[in-house]
């Protein structure tokens, strides 16, 4: 599978799959320019870089960047492939005005690219919701934590999809359906966080890993498990289980919420 990062978050979050042999990590290098037209405009012909590229493809990128007005013409160079958009959500709050203007463009711009189907799904992330969720951490590694954390729940996405589960299924989720988010959701507490606040949320889907000695001697976590699917269905949102076993010594839980409702600044 192949994870392209564009821009100095994009390439950061993109470098932390090199840990994974699943994984081609491509970076493309663009020339400093001045103004964003500059960017679009001379955008670099990567088919060298692209050679070989086929199949699904995570596009990483932070549309506050200027490096970001290069995406549409980056994806032009590999529309052959099914792309999934990681859209890294800023803190917008600490942006320059012009970095907003970069963000609003970029994250409107793709998500309708994504809704008309040029796009395979846009999957959004918060950097200030993860950092709340990773506990933030010190200055000096603030946001090797948060890249760290969004890296490992795509990672843990993709191989779900790939893995025959023990019992339930991976949403499939109705060809609409193309903005998405991750998250988590506490089996203790029944509270879940996202790793971006989807509005109108219409499908989710709760991938549950359980140890093997609650797989064999739990009596009531299926019935558990099934009355919180319920509940979702009850408010009228499409829902789905999918259980896996896990090595880990505590049993937890991956949730993918979807929507085909454009999302609007917060």
């Amino acid at each position: 599978m192949v994870v392209i990062g564009l821009g100095t978050a994009g390439g950061l979050i993109a470098s932390e799959f090199k840990k994974w042999d699943q994984y081609r990590v491509i970076l493309p290098k663009i020339p400093e320019y001045e103004t964003v037209e500059e960017y679009e405009e001379k955008t670099p012909n990567f088919k060298r870089s692209f050679k070989g590229v086929k199949d699904e493809v995570w596009f990483i990128v932070c549309g506050a960047s200027k490096e970001a007005a290069c995406s549409l013409r980056i994806l032009e160079q590999i529309k052959h492939c099914k792309i999934k958009i990681l859209y890294i959500y800023p803190e917008v709050d600490f942006l320059t005005s012009e970095a907003k203007k970069r963000h609003r463009v970029v994250f409107n711009v793709l998500q309708e690219y994504t809704r008309s189907g040029l796009l395979d799904s846009l999957y959004i992330v918060s950097n200030e919701t993860v950092e709340q969720m990773s506990g933030g951490g010190t200055i000096s590694n603030h946001y090797n934590k948060i890249n760290e954390t969004i890296a490992g729940m795509v990672h843990y996405y993709n191989i779900y999809r790939n893995t025959n589960p023990v019992m339930g299924s991976v949403q499939v989720p109705r060809e609409i359906s193309r903005i998405r988010t991750l998250g988590l959701f506490d089996m203790n507490k029944d509270e879940e966080k996202f790793l971006f606040r989807l509005d109108n949320p219409t499908e989710t889907c709760y991938i549950y890993n359980i140890t093997r000695d609650d797989l064999e001697n739990n009596n009531t976590l299926l019935k558990n498990i099934k009355e919180k699917t319920k509940i979702n269905v009850i408010n009228n949102i499409n829902c789905s289980f999918a259980i896996y076993e896990t090595d880990y010594d505590q049993n937890f839980c991956h949730v993918v919420a979807y929507t085909h409702l454009v999302q609007e600044e917060k």
